[in-house]
């Protein structure tokens, strides 16, 4: 219980109970969990999008959402976003990508990074009608969190310190089935809908852009950081909102 807390502490913005005490080794078997704290916020955003649609303008309501998605994490994730593709972009050897990485200062790499996954975000959903954008929200909240899952057992941790650091070497093939299993699931509901194609083309993506995202931090950084894990899952959510708009779009 208190990893599946530590997952809920680490990704959400929701305050944990004064007395429970998270260790250094709840944290590190936390990535358990990543996946089903996604559920539980996909479910959330797609029951703020049910209950808003008739009171809120689509469009406004739409960007309400993109900014809900960034601030649950309380913008942590989008912060990663901002640093990674800094240190991406910068042209310069691995130590000092690194280095800039971990400047608090956002660079016009990052700005533009930020900017894209949010346009991205709120031209996907924008374009959707019915049930489509909450059943978006709540495929793209479950894919960004299994991706990090996944990453996290897959691509080592670079740094020796970070909020990554207590991940390192702790998650394993549970938690690869767990991520899968539940991103799976979450993909298979949408046949209720006759979507059934879209969920098996997110689980896909995620597994194909978890290797591609992965494979390029290890080679441009030796590995990933806390700031890699936030933007697999920030940009691993823009792409689900796109699938979806192209799928629904193009019908």
């Amino acid at each position: 219980m208190r990893r599946l807390l530590a997952a809920v502490g680490f990704l959400t913005i929701i305050p944990l109970p004064r007395q429970i005490r998270i260790t250094a080794e709840d944290h590190g078997g936390s990535a358990l969990f990543y996946p089903i704290v996604g559920l539980g916020i996909g479910v959330a955003l797609a029951f703020m999008f049910r209950q808003m649609s008739d009171l809120v303008p689509h469009l406004p309501l739409v960007a309400i959402l993109v900014v809900a998605m960034s601030m649950v994490s309380g913008g942590l994730h989008m912060d990663g976003l901002a640093d990674s593709f800094d240190g991406f972009m910068s042209a310069r050897p691995r130590e000092q990508a690194l280095e800039i990485m971990r400047d608090s200062r956002m660079g016009a790499m990052g700005g533009l990074a930020m900017m894209s996954v949010f346009l991205v975000k709120f031209s996907s959903l924008a374009v959707m009608d019915g049930n489509a954008p909450a059943l978006a929200l709540g495929l793209a909240a479950v894919a960004g969190r299994g991706a990090m899952s996944l990453a996290i057992v897959f691509f080592p941790y670079v740094r020796v310190e970070g909020l990554g650091a207590p991940l390192r070497g702790r998650a394993g093939w549970g938690t690869v089935v767990m991520a899968l299993s539940i991103t799976g699931l979450a993909g298979l509901y949408t046949g209720i809908y006759g979507l059934t194609a879209v969920g098996y083309y997110m689980w896909a993506i995620m597994l194909g852009w978890t290797a591609l995202f992965g494979y390029y931090c290890k080679w441009k950084l030796g590995g990933m950081t806390g700031d890699t894990y936030g933007a697999l899952c920030e940009t691993m959510e823009a792409l689900t909102l796109l699938l979806v708009a192209g799928y629904v779009y193009g019908g």
